[in-house]
């Protein structure tokens, strides 16, 4: 059976539907700083699912707990295979976290290239992959010019 790291910012379908799945183990990380905001207590106490939360607060240093992370995969035995992560708002972190754990994840390139909407439809028109017909806007101007 794979591994499934899933990066979970709150519950939603897809990490409903991942959990239910039984043809892989999913292993989920959260953000401690995200967890008052966005699960609610019945959630975080939640044993079903394996799951680790990474503390991502100012005063946390990033490499310590890339330590106390591997240290609980390797305590655990866990082979992780996959990582999926489907939040935007912490794209740029969470595939840092999987970079740092030697995952298949997004380069920094790659992250600003899903950040900046017109970047990434530029790199996806060089790979011959055709995109609706779009414009930088900085101004009202510039979307009138465009329709």
């Amino acid at each position: 059976m794979k591994t499934l790291l899933y990066f979970e910012e709150y519950v939603s379908p897809l990490s409903k539907k991942l959990q239910e799945r039984n043809d892989i183990f999913l292993i989920k990380i959260r953000l401690i700083n995200s967890l008052v905001r966005n699960f609610t207590l019945e959630e975080i106490g939640d044993t079903s699912v394996k799951t680790y939360v990474f503390d991502n607060s100012k005063t946390a240093d990033f490499n310590l707990e890339i330590h106390k992370i591997k240290n609980w995969i390797d305590y655990h035995n866990y082979k992780i295979d996959y990582f999926l992560n489907d939040s935007e708002y912490y794209l740029e972190y969470a595939n840092k976290i999987a970079r740092a754990l030697n995952l298949d994840s997004l380069s920094e390139e790659q992250v600003r290239w899903v950040r900046d909407k017109v970047d990434m439809k530029k790199k996806f028109n060089e790979i011959g992959m055709k995109t609706v017909d779009y414009a930088p806007v900085e101004s009202k101007e510039d979307i009138k010019k465009f329709f």
